[in-house]
């Protein structure tokens, strides 16, 4: 996990200020108002580390660009509103820039998020840089510290293929049901899944000084899937994970879009990630895409 260990530094170098939420969430949290905070994250795509521009026209390019960034305002329980987009070309192309733009404008106005503004620079590989704003009420904020030994653990949709589907590209950020979550289910914690199921609970638990125990028979796979073990550790699922106490009303349907959800396990004391099957109780790696590690698994 070379990713945590860049962010370990990051985070003993750069200590937030009391009342904010700097490095290591899906976004920074900052003061804004009486009710509200401010949410601030960034993402970066780069060709032939997120996609090869032979497999994926210009236009989902753009697309995916602003689609992770709301993703990860949605696991904060919040709603983006303005974002600013850098752009690398390797050459003058203006009908790619175009398209790309064209697949920018269609979720921006699905989201009603406002570009507004950015840079543009010549590179070796095709790039956005997208750094996004959003807000949150102070009462529907969801970090990934929270969880408690005995809270349920649940996931949205489904998980795996999402490589081989396109569905990694395509997607729909769940922020529609981040807002319904928040405000009916009172989760404890949350994140969405962008690196792999493993490694990502695994990043509640350790935010949360906890560990987990997952049952495989319960975690929803796409169909499809042929590896089980890939499945919950490849990544770029995009399904929101989160915690909820045992206690609280539970519903396996957000009423609004149809979404399933899907309780697969529970926090304990115990620290580690453990995977329950019929015959044992089994300590898994916390494993799951890493830039700088051989375990990626392609694009």
């Amino acid at each position: 996990m070379k990713e945590e260990k860049i962010i370990s530094l990051l985070k003993r170098r750069f200590k937030s200020p009391k009342g904010i939420v700097g490095i290591g969430d899906d976004c920074a949290v900052l003061p804004y108002s009486k009710k509200e905070y401010l949410l601030f994250t960034t993402d970066t795509i780069l060709e032939d580390v997120h996609f090869k521009i032979s497999h994926i026209s210009p236009y989902y390019i753009g697309y995916k660009a602003l689609a992770v960034n709301i993703s990860d305002i949605a696991a904060m329980g919040g709603i983006p509103l303005y974002a600013v987009i850098n752009l690398g070309l390797p050459e003058f192309n203006l009908k790619l820039v175009d398209a790309v733009y064209r697949g920018v404008k269609k979720i921006a106005c699905d989201f009603d998020v406002r570009i507004v503004g950015g840079d543009t620079v010549k590179s070796g590989k095709l790039f956005l840089a997208v750094c996004m704003m959003g807000k949150v009420e102070k009462k529907f904020l969801v970090k990934r510290e929270g969880a408690r030994a005995g809270d349920l653990i649940a996931v949205t949709g489904q998980i795996g293929n999402a490589y081989v589907s396109g569905k990694h590209y395509k997607f729909t950020p769940r922020l529609k049901e981040a807002r319904w979550i928040v405000k009916n289910l009172k989760p404890s914690s949350m994140i969405d899944i962008s690196d792999g199921l493993v490694i990502d609970l695994f990043r509640i638990c350790q935010a949360s000084k906890k560990g987990a125990v997952i049952i495989k028979d319960e975690i929803p796979v796409s169909s499809g899937v042929k590896n089980f073990y890939s499945a919950i550790t490849e990544g770029e699922d995009f399904e929101l994970l989160f915690t909820i106490p045992s206690k609280n009303k539970f519903q396996d349907k957000i009423p609004e879009t149809k979404t399933k959800i899907t309780i697969i396990g529970e926090i304990t004391c115990r620290p580690g990630i453990y995977l329950k099957t019929a015959q044992k109780l089994k300590k898994i790696k916390p494993q799951g895409y890493d830039h700088f590690e051989r375990n990626n698994f392609g694009i």
